[in-house]
């Protein structure tokens, strides 16, 4: 085990793995709604609009934030075009960089042996599905990492430059998401002011004159914004982020403490084995006064244990202590550089992780055998591969194998990752591409003049993404609007009702001229059936003749499921 994490051959390996993993299918996956998928459109919005100031776009009211994330988005999607690529750009390019810096930056402070060892446990984890999903979390967690090495480096008596780059990583994260930035920040100093024999060093931080700097760009954002609509956006974004959430959960999404403690066993596998002994080893340092475990224990507690407490949570609350874990656990991967991990803690380490492995195996076979059609056997196969790589390294590693049994256990978690990227993600299209299937045929039946209208609030921002990217008008129907009339009109215009609307609206439609269409498929974030009415007031074009252009097929006809 001692040699594992400075194998040439397996950090080749693992680079061309980590490598493949973060990009591969991040151009063709459909986008996750709610959050990514609102935060395409707001970035989709700015480049086309011009206004880089307001996040806007329809039903994506609830997931506005400070704009910096949406800023890189755009950004990106002004160099690449607006496709789904270069949507999820800055949040891959954000978390390699997250890997170099605890590489780099956290060499003084941990020794080389063990940055690098740490940014090789960040990329052989779980952790990369950050880097394939566009959530602002990707680029909060490069700003957290650089804040918390840049003020443990100044704990451990660097220079005024490590000033610098401690307020400009927090500038940066006030302006992703706000308050999380500074909750890491302010938790650290507060226990390293306890607890750090350097605490006098804390001084030179000049919080005084550093917090309100760093606060300007955030300022200047908000004042901007306050001038556009009022103060609108920031009165809600005061009372949505702040304290709604120091008070109580939101969208439900509420659990007891610990919950994160599942997170982190879960996001770090394979090396959740080693977790156990990577806490008690910071416990050991700790007790003895040394820095660098003092440094990751304020670390924890300002990123991950305070959030615990709070009965709002989200999986990427504390995400910004996943690198702390990382530099835990890669000490205990290199007993060189410390004592080597008892029996007892290893033996509950992979105990745990074999649990893990085999509960998650064992519900996919379990799904497997109630899907019918093809998708059942390889879901079951994976499943399988789970409950053997769960069973395989723990047996080895138990038996007195462990730098054997790491080398499987990573190999087979980043094949794993892959495959599912790959095999399985494709097997749930039904749930994820509903929406692309509905804005394929609206933007077919609109042709090059016409506007699609939303008889309701579907609150799924990927439709009216995939429309704007398409370049077809949208718009949702207002509360006074009957979307029936207006199919009796001369403009071309593509209805698209649920159901319940469809079948209220239809005594109202002409009785003749209309194209209807019913797509079916699956809520995504809800994983509900649903059905999509696509009406249109004019034919398709002449190559969709074949598809009853004009004719008012029978739903059981022309729907799908």
């Amino acid at each position: 085990m001692a040699n594992l994490l400075e194998d040439r051959r397996f950090l080749i390996a693992a680079s061309v793995l980590f490598a493949v993993n973060l990009v591969i299918t991040n151009g063709s996956t459909p986008l996750f709604d709610q959050d990514e998928a609102a935060y395409a459109g707001f970035a989709h919005t700015m480049v086309e609009s011009g206004d880089w100031v307001t996040p806007s776009f329809l039903w994506s009211e609830d997931h506005r934030k400070p704009p910096l994330h949406f800023w890189a988005m755009a950004a990106s999607m002004t160099a690449l075009g607006p496709t789904l690529l270069a949507v999820r750009l800055p949040t891959t390019l954000a978390f390699v960089a997250t890997c170099v810096l605890l590489a780099v930056w956290g060499a003084p402070l941990f020794g080389r042996r063990r940055a690098l060892g740490a940014a090789v446990v960040l990329a052989t984890s779980l952790l990369p599905v950050f880097a394939k999903i566009a959530l602002c979390d990707g680029l909060l967690l490069t700003a957290q990492t650089a804040a918390a090495l840049a003020l443990l480096r100044r704990m451990d008596g660097g220079g005024a430059r490590w000033t610098a780059a401690l307020w400009t990583a927090v500038a940066a994260g006030l302006l992703i998401k706000g308050p999380p930035v500074l909750i890491l920040v302010g938790g650290m100093a507060a226990v390293l002011a306890v607890v750090h024999p350097g605490r006098r060093r804390l001084l030179g931080l000049h919080p005084w004159f550093g917090l309100p700097l760093a606060s300007l760009p955030l300022l200047a954002w908000g004042w901007a914004s306050w001038r556009t609509d009022g103060g609108e956006t920031v009165r809600w974004m005061i009372d949505w982020y702040v304290l709604r959430r120091a008070g109580g959960a939101v969208f439900g999404q509420a659990g007891p403490p610990g919950t994160y403690l599942v997170v982190f066993c879960l996001l770090l596998l394979p090396w959740t084995a080693l977790l156990p002994a990577a806490l008690a080893g910071i416990a050991r340092g700790v007790r003895g006064r040394e820095p660098w475990a003092v440094g990751l224990l304020a670390w924890m507690a300002a990123g991950w244990w305070g959030y615990e407490l709070l009965p709002s949570k989200l999986p990427a609350y504390a995400l910004g202590a996943a690198p702390a874990l990382a530099l835990g656990i890669a000490g205990a991967a290199l007993p060189a550089s410390g004592r080597a991990p008892g029996r007892r803690l290893s033996a509950a380490g992979w105990i745990l992780q074999t649990l893990l492995l085999v509960t998650l195996g064992g519900g996919l076979i379990a799904a497997a055998t109630r899907l019918p059609g093809h998708g059942a056997l390889p879901i079951g196969l994976t499943g399988g591969w789970l409950v053997g790589l769960g069973v395989v390294p723990a047996a080895l590693a138990l038996r007195g194998r462990a730098s054997l049994a790491l080398r499987i256990a990573c190999g087979g978690t980043m094949l794993f990752f892959l495959t599912a990227w790959v095999a399985l993600l494709p097997l749930l299209r039904p749930l994820l591409a509903t929406t692309v299937d509905v804005a394929e045929r609206v933007t077919v039946l609109a042709g090059p003049d016409g506007e699609a209208v939303f008889a309701r609030n579907f609150r799924l921002p990927s439709l009216p993404f995939y429309l704007a990217t398409a370049g077809v008008p949208y718009r949702q129907a207002a509360e006074d609007e009957d979307p029936a009339a207006l199919l009796a009109g001369t403009v071309p215009v593509v209805a698209v009702f649920d159901e319940k609307g469809f079948v209220a609206a239809e005594p109202r439609m002409p009785a003749a001229g209309l194209t209807v269409e019913v797509i079916g498929g699956w809520i995504p974030d809800k994983g509900q059936p649903v059905r999509y009415w696509i009406v249109a007031n004019r034919g398709p074009d002449p190559a969709e003749q074949g598809r009853g252009a004009g004719e008012r097929a029978p739903p059981a006809e022309t729907g799908a499921d």
